[in-house]
């Protein structure tokens, strides 16, 4: 059979060799539907508030309209089974905070592995925790006070966590553990939830994301204890943290982050990682990310690969030493 190139399709091929990085991506994504950014959780958390201000600037980036969709459930493993069935071709992504790496170490049924089955794009932001208590559930106005109340009574107050395996949930464990107690703990399905009952008084404490708490501590809807940080806040600095508090060396800082289905091609992770990067750069986004408490993060793929299988081995360690068993 004889191949012919016609003068149209050599000046469309000289034309497509020509495209500056990111065109091509735009070119094919023009004429296609909208694309999803899957949050794994109920909205009103800090996961669902990012993902919603980052997909406008996606959309101009890439030329094509991005939604946000949630699909919550079983602490992210639903979103994130979605995605990890999705095709390669960038059209559905994940937005998650690390908590995404925790699937096998909570829940016994996880279809995927986290870390084979996706394709790391871009982190976002990082994110500080703080200790959060009902004010009127909870009398202690320090963790000192909160300490011997907890002891003496640790099912008077429960904990409300988004999700098994996340920053809430690691704290709150590791609490316990250093006081000898087992704490009365409720998961949620998302941080959105868990406030609305905290603030209701069915939970009494909450180790929550700064993102949707700073407002509440502002209003006086909640009083906060301590920050989960190695060091205290600007944003709180009158709020001490919780290694001065009664529980040297304990921190633990969340990060945001963005992925897509494995076997994702190079050129398209770098081509949405450029985009999400623009984004996050934005003037009008970083002052916004700032106001809610977070750090952006501007790294590429290979970097945060690298940071994924750094936390691996934390969160190994850190599960074997609260005794967190998958349920």
């Amino acid at each position: 059979m004889r191949h012919v190139i016609t003068r149209r399709l050599a000046l469309g091929l000289g034309a497509a060799a020509a495209l500056p990085p990111g065109a091509e991506l735009r070119a094919q994504t023009a004429q296609r539907g909208p694309a999803r950014l899957v949050v794994p959780f109920a909205p009103g958390g800090t996961t669902d508030t990012l993902a919603r201000l980052i997909t406008p600037k996606m959309s101009e980036r890439l030329n094509q309209t991005w939604v946000v969709e949630n699909r919550s459930g079983a602490s992210g493993v639903v979103g994130g089974e979605f995605v990890s069935q999705a095709a390669p071709d960038g059209q559905v992504l994940l937005i998650s905070p690390k908590v995404h790496l925790m699937a096998r170490y909570v829940i016994k049924a996880v279809s995927y592995d986290p870390y084979a089955d996706f394709t790391p794009i871009a982190r976002l932001a990082e994110e500080p925790y703080v200790l959060i208590a009902n004010p009127r559930a909870v009398e202690a106005n320090d963790v000192a006070a909160l300490i011997a109340a907890l002891r003496s009574n640790p099912e008077r107050y429960a904990f409300g966590y988004p999700s098994l395996g996340s920053v809430s949930h690691l704290v709150a464990a590791s609490m316990g553990k250093s006081l000898g107690i087992e704490p009365l703990t409720i998961a949620y399905r998302g941080t959105g939830p868990a406030m609305s009952d905290l603030i209701a008084g069915t939970i009494a404490l909450m180790v929550a994301p700064m993102a949707p708490a700073i407002e509440l501590i502002r209003n006086r809807q909640v009083k906060a204890l301590a920050v989960a940080t190695a060091e205290r806040l600007p944003a709180l600095p009158d709020v001490p943290t919780l290694s001065e508090s009664g529980f040297p060396g304990l921190s633990n800082v969340d990060w945001l982050a963005i992925w897509g289905p494995k076997r994702m091609s190079p050129s398209l992770r770098d081509s949405l990682a450029e985009a999400i990067r623009l984004g996050v750069e934005d003037a009008a986004i970083t002052r916004r990310m700032q106001e809610l408490g977070l750090r952006p993060v501007v790294e590429t793929p290979a970097r945060f690969e690298a940071l994924m299988q750094s936390e691996r081995a934390a969160n190994e360690r850190l599960v074997a030493e609260v005794g967190i068993k998958p349920e």
